[in-house]
């Protein structure tokens, strides 16, 4: 009767929690049919609301509350607040340390690495020999820049688990190594099993080989692992979807939709967004103006591209980019107050924001009606390099387009396109920032970035890497580190292996 009642009633959002206490559908069932409706702006913060509704009126086991939270039943806070509640149900805390560490992995999931650090220390108190509390708290301290005992927690993890493979791709992140070191004698040993191993490990140890290998500046050997592990990875990337969105935008976001709507959104604030292909500047470019005292740094936020994938109330079925074009004065408002609603509460108030968000170059349009006042920071590197600096990296959240180089070459091509564009016709200042002329003459760009946002000189911002701030990037530890050349034309060490995406590039 269950599975039946959910292929053949048409449910509305009201009959979701009623049928779900009836008995008539499950609670996996209800959560699914909330996530339905929440790509529709009509519905999303009802549906947000119910599914925090079903996690209240459902018992929880605490194996449970990681699955449910990573498949969006469940928000953080529940997630979090089931957890608290569980810990002071127990009488003995300390035969719960994964209580403590589920704790510890929302709170980085969500960022708010402090708190990770003293949660994962819990664990760790309780149980000093379990080698993931170890590798979660080094991830941790690795966003926060203490390398040191980053590797540490990280050698911890190894000593006692030795084919932990993810804990060699982070390890392999946080500092240069050489044929010497301990760990790389580890990974030499695993990749001598990797025929062994599911694909997921065998990708994870690849990917750190190739980064070891770079180190060692044994370029032949890093880039064959490098290759070995993106085609581990078995990612599939829609060429066709991607050329139609790009296509789409420029034919619907021309000078005549901004003649028409420019000027509706919200022009009291004036939001900084850092856009570009990934790896190619834009987190040194975020480092260096949130060293200002004026600027409040939100990180990489999806809100803009949630935003711009919801369906809005008037769409009648259209998606994003087609919606733009009968969008009314209200809505654009409405959708700028819900953004600075959002990222009120990351910044403090008053401080000018940076967005760094790299894909929201897909979304130029959308924001520039948004907020007429936006500046818009474009970070440009290389084709060739930034290009393999992002094969070059297992991106946790799936790049779809990065695990194969004739993939990269197709999707750069079409960021070309619409950065082009947006050149063109986009009612907002675009500042395009050349990673290597920052790199080579950090004074002046610094200089020149700042007065674009209207932002007056501070000393600060050339010391971008000594800042404390958390970092959640590919970038975690290139950007506390001083401005260096070595990665300016890295691409000609593998120019023989990467041909093909030369023809695709041109270049």
């Amino acid at each position: 009767m269950v599975s039946s009642a959910i292929e053949t009633r048409p449910f509305q959002i009201r009959d979701i929690i009623p049928a779900y206490q009836s008995g008539e559908i499950t609670f996996a069932q209800a959560t699914t049919l909330c996530r339905k409706f929440l790509p529709y702006e009509q519905y999303h913060d009802d549906a947000l609301a119910q599914l925090d509704r079903l996690a209240q009126t459902h018992s929880f086991a605490l194996k449970e509350i990681m699955p449910a939270y990573n498949a969006g039943n469940i928000s953080a806070p529940r997630a979090t607040s089931l957890c608290k509640t569980f810990l002071s149900n127990v009488s003995d805390k300390t035969s719960h340390p994964d209580a403590f560490n589920i704790l510890g992995i929302i709170a980085l999931r969500e960022e708010n690495f402090v708190d990770a650090v003293g949660w994962l220390s819990q664990a760790i108190a309780i149980n000093p020999d379990h080698p993931e509390y170890h590798y979660n708290i080094a991830v941790v301290l690795g966003n926060l820049g203490n390398f040191k005992d980053a590797e540490h927690h990280y050698t911890r993890s190894l000593m006692l688990q030795p084919d932990y493979a993810k804990v060699y791709l982070g390890f392999s992140s946080i500092r240069r190594f050489t044929v010497d070191d301990n760990m790389v004698k580890m990974l030499t040993t695993q990749l001598s099993q990797i025929d062994e191993k599911p694909d997921c490990d065998r990708a994870f140890l690849h990917f750190a080989a190739g980064k070891v290998y770079q180190d060692m500046k044994d370029y032949s050997r890093s880039f064959y692992h490098f290759q070995q592990g993106n085609d581990a990875c078995k990612v599939f990337f829609d060429r066709e979807n991607n050329e139609r969105l790009v296509e789409q935008t420029i034919e619907v976001c021309d000078r005549a939709l901004f003649e028409r709507a420019f000027g509706q959104g919200d022009g009291t604030v004036s939001p900084i967004f850092i856009v570009g292909m990934p790896r190619s500047g834009t987190t040194l470019t975020g480092s260096i103006l949130i060293r200002h005292p004026n600027v409040g740094g939100l990180g990489e936020l999806p809100h803009i591209i949630d935003m711009a994938r919801s369906i809005p109330n008037h769409a009648d079925g259209l998606f994003y980019p087609h919606y733009l074009k009968t969008m009314t004065p209200e809505q654009i408002h409405h959708r700028a107050q819900k953004y600075i609603r959002h990222t009120s509460e990351l910044a403090p108030m008053g401080h000018r924001t940076v967005d760094k968000m790299p894909a929201n170059f897909f979304y130029l349009g959308l924001i520039a009606l948004l907020f007429p006042n936006a500046k818009v920071i474009h970070c440009r590197r290389h084709p060739l390099d930034t290009c393999l600096s992002c094969y070059f990296k297992y991106f946790r959240n799936g790049l779809d387009f990065s695990f194969n180089l004739e993939d990269l070459g197709h999707y750069y091509r079409g960021y070309q396109q619409i950065m082009e564009h947006w050149s063109d016709v986009l009612p907002i200042p675009i500042f395009h920032l050349d990673y290597e002329q920052l790199v080579q003459n950090q004074v002046q760009v610094s200089q020149d970035l700042l007065e674009f946002c209207d932002l007056p000189w501070d000393d600060d911002c050339l010391d971008f890497h000594q800042g404390t701030h958390p970092v959640n990037t590919a970038s975690l530890w290139q950007v506390r580190q001083p401005l260096y050349t070595s990665s300016i034309q890295r691409w000609k060490y593998y120019e023989k292996e990467i041909e093909p995406l030369r023809k695709i590039l041109n270049c």
